[in-house]
């Protein structure tokens, strides 16, 4: 494994879990650093950290205010990445980035594959989109890069919906929550695991980019669940762990009654057969990694040990 790993957003989630991982391996920036909007300024930066590999874990990620700053988005979400991956080509190192669920249609209910043509439904989709379609084609044949589709990501840190349905289900009597949209939960923890083993594959792969192991792969947790029977699960393992709620019910409704600015997808899945081809790994079940969330939220809140 690379002796010192640039992280950048390391205050987000999928950031905070890379750093429990990595310890004191992480270089660990911020925006007060590295500021994804303005990315004439990275490339610079970067090579001045001499970094021995880069994992950019920051991102726009405001769904529907991307709605209105799409132009934003995209410098964040697109031209951004792009600066990072030509300063770690040019360093000779890896990199890797995470684009979304969201690069898909939504439609239909089967788990789409990395092959699938995409179409994204919103702002936010399509900044993820571009970002994907600047690096991957301009990628040199002797670069090392992945790009990582993932969904619903969440963690013990920060906002998320674990972290929403907890504090809504402290203070109201019922709750409703969406019904038919149907994804993966990913554990941030888990997202950041199987990120650190597939950038050790690949700088460990002879030949042009990592034997043919650079490219985008759809990347997370195992299982399908929609939001309202996440949101079933988030309750009924804190009430396990003996945490008390002012909620008595939990209701489902459908997107079309809880609209949003920003259209949201229906079918997330994920088929993941190619990250098992290539890498020989697959992400733990959903619930695996909801029962370790939830009880790191307990632990930390001093409610078990």
């Amino acid at each position: 494994m690379q002796n010192k790993i640039l992280i950048i957003g390391a205050g987000g989630q999928v950031g905070q879990a890379l750093k429990e991982i990595l310890g004191s391996r992480a270089i660990l920036v911020g925006r007060n650093i590295l500021d994804l909007s303005r990315p004439s300024e990275l490339g610079a930066r970067i090579l001045e950290m001499k970094p021995d590999a880069v994992i950019n874990a920051a991102a726009y990620t405001q769904v529907d205010q991307a709605e209105k700053e799409e132009e934003q988005a995209g410098v964040v979400n697109a031209q951004a990445p792009l600066e990072i991956a030509k300063a770690c080509h040019k360093l000779g190192v890896c990199f890797l980035t995470y684009s979304t669920d969201y690069v898909y249609s939504g439609n239909g209910v089967q788990a789409w594959r990395e092959s699938d043509a995409i179409s994204p439904q919103n702002a936010y989709g399509r900044s993820k989109a571009l970002g994907e379609k600047l690096l991957s084609e301009w990628a040199p044949s002797d670069f090392r890069w992945l790009i990582l589709r993932t969904s619903w990501v969440y963690s013990f840190n920060g906002r998320n919906f674990v972290s929403t349905m907890l504090k809504l289900g402290s203070e109201r009597e019922e709750l409703k929550i969406v019904n038919d949209q149907v994804g993966a939960p990913t554990y941030a923890l888990h997202l950041a695991s199987a990120s650190l083993a597939m950038l050790e594959k690949l700088e460990a792969g002879a030949g042009l980019s990592g034997a043919g192991l650079s490219g985008i792969y759809n990347c997370a947790s195992g299982g399908e669940t929609s939001w309202f029977q996440f949101a079933e699960e988030i309750f009924s393992g804190a009430r396990g762990l003996g945490r008390e709620f002012e909620l008595q019910r939990l209701l489902g409704i459908s997107t079309a009654e809880y609209p949003t600015p920003a259209r949201r997808p229906l079918n997330s899945r994920l088929d993941q057969s190619k990250l098992f081809e290539k890498f020989d790994l697959e992400l733990p079940h959903y619930r695996l990694g909801l029962d370790s969330c939830l009880r790191q939220i307990m632990i930390r809140e001093g409610k078990i040990k």
